[in-house]
């Protein structure tokens, strides 16, 4: 990743301050408009988007985006205490629902423990902390619908024998793979992620990383990885969404 981070601190900046129940408030739509307005990139530089628990900001002709988690007043959610490193339920903290740190968390883990497994994971960082907000920059990521889309591959399969196909190139190549038991425990990743992944790794030499981020993934048991939180750097396969989903 190559960016400005006094560029992005002071957007980061722009943003800080913002009431924390209008940052809990996922579905107000106005709180984005409002965001939005705030932000250096207003001038129609960026484009944003939102989901479960944090807002994105997309700069154009960057490779980064700048990912802001949630903060929560909501006693039914769960929230990842960034101190404990635990996760909690019940009355959360301020600034403790922190899926972003736990994505980082997972960065770090693959990079230490699992050598080589963090090449398939969107870098992430850590370059923000503020009042009621905390901010993070992670690897620019083109989406799997929108990867397959830009390649004109209509068909992405998710069907049994196409994921079989996939199994059979990996143990084909190390009949000791732990291909079956990532596949199936990651059923709603679609086979032309797996394939490319192969096809990547085979074309340059990182098939020992790829088992190692079987192993991670073996390990980690993110429980929401899915079309939506996968993509591509060029070509490579990544995850960019790769905290979990934590629920009581």
């Amino acid at each position: 990743m190559c960016y400005d981070i006094d560029k992005i601190v002071a957007e980061l900046d722009s943003i800080d301050g913002f009431n924390e129940e209008d940052l809990n408030d996922v579905q107000s739509g106005y709180v984005w408009d409002e965001i939005c307005e705030k932000t250096c990139y207003n001038d129609g530089n960026a484009s944003y988007g939102s989901g479960a628990s944090k807002f994105v900001i997309i700069p154009k002709d960057t490779d980064y985006v700048i990912k802001i988690p949630f903060a929560t007043l909501d006693t039914e959610d769960s929230y990842y205490n960034a101190e404990t490193h635990e996760w909690n339920y019940g009355d959360p903290e301020p600034l403790h629902y922190e899926y972003c740190f736990k994505e980082l968390e997972n960065y770090n883990s693959a990079k230490v423990c699992y050598s080589g497994a963090e090449i398939f994971l969107a870098k992430t960082e850590r370059i923000y902390t503020g009042k009621t907000i905390n901010g993070y920059v992670q690897e620019k990521v083109i989406g799997c619908y929108d990867w397959c889309h830009a390649h004109e591959i209509k068909d992405l399969g998710w069907d049994w024998d196409a994921l079989n196909v996939v199994k059979n190139s990996y143990k084909s190549y190390n009949a000791d793979s732990s291909i079956d038991q990532v596949v199936n425990q990651y059923d709603d990743i679609p086979a032309v992620w797996w394939n490319q992944l192969y096809k990547y790794a085979t074309e340059n030499d990182k098939m020992e990383e790829v088992e190692q981020f079987f192993d991670f993934l073996i390990d980690t048991e993110i429980n929401d990885l899915c079309a939506r939180n996968i993509g591509f750097i060029g070509d490579k396969p990544v995850l960019m969404d790769y905290a979990g989903w934590y629920e009581h």
